[in-house]
């Protein structure tokens, strides 16, 4: 009886350490892939905001006195030029929140999403300010400060997974030590 007892902990064990090893591996894919769609992400928006620059710098440099922003029709073809990049901001975008598993506002992956629908919507709306420069040199809304923003909440995303990862790691070596212990007595 104590032996088919300490058999069956045994294999308990063994089962659920399994599970814990596949969750983990899961985990840690998961983690993988987020890096990397939010590193696309920022890579596409960045380079947008590059191109949109230097637009606004030929159209500025023709018209020596006035500073300009594109007229909608520039806007259009600038759009049009450019639109496979604006299709893969959108698809990564859409991937990152895809990703995310959680409707809380308050939470890192809820304001992680609406820090990225906003940053999107700033590139696609009627009147864009897609521009990396400030014009008004403050540190509110530029391009940049909204990507470290974005990254800086994926990296406490993945900060908090990876901890469960390593509690994961030691909880199935404190397991496969009393499963050891049970299966010696």
């Amino acid at each position: 009886l104590i032996a088919a007892l300490t058999t069956t902990v045994g294999l308990v064990f063994t089962a659920y350490g399994q599970h814990q090893q596949n969750l983990s591996k899961f985990l840690s894919d998961w983690i993988d892939s987020l890096r990397k769609e939010a590193s696309e992400y920022v890579s596409i928006i960045n380079m947008i905001s590059l191109l949109w620059d230097t637009e606004l710098e030929i159209k500025n440099s023709k018209s020596k006195n006035e500073v300009r922003e594109l007229t909608a029709d520039e806007l259009k073809s600038f759009r049009i030029e450019h639109k496979d990049a604006y299709i893969r901001m959108l698809e990564s975008q859409n991937s990152i929140i895809l990703r995310l598993h959680t409707n809380d506002s308050k939470s890192y992956e809820g304001i992680l999403k609406k820090k990225l629908t906003q940053t999107t919507n700033r590139f696609i709306g009627n009147e864009p300010s897609c521009s990396i420069v400030n014009k008004k040199k403050t540190a509110e809304n530029t391009t940049t400060n909204e990507l470290e923003g974005i990254l800086e909440l994926v990296e406490q995303i993945i900060r908090r997974e990876r901890t469960k990862i390593e509690k994961g790691k030691i909880f199935r070596l404190i397991m496969v030590f009393t499963s050891q212990l049970i299966s010696v007595l």
